[in-house]
């Protein structure tokens, strides 16, 4: 796995965190299994752009805040 992989991984995670939501809110909300929210956030399964701009969108946040490969890895908020 990339950094960049990790990094994403990572972003999706801490924002799901700072929106307040668990995973299996996340999964819930679109229709897939805590697991598989969980599989993104490990960098077990890519999300797809589109995805990832969905997910964004649900916490609050900007895309770019999902792709910053250092944002999770440095603490950025």
């Amino acid at each position: 796995m990339s950094i960049d992989e990790k990094g994403i991984a990572a972003n999706l995670r801490l924002s799901r965190i700072e929106a307040g939501l668990s995973q299996g809110d996340v999964g819930k909300h679109f229709g897939v299994t805590r697991q598989a929210v969980s599989m993104w956030e490990h960098g077990i399964h890519k999300v797809s752009a589109e995805l990832a701009g969905q997910l964004a969108e649900y916490y609050g946040v900007s895309i770019e805040n999902i792709y910053d490969p250092f944002r999770a890895l440095m603490g950025v908020r």
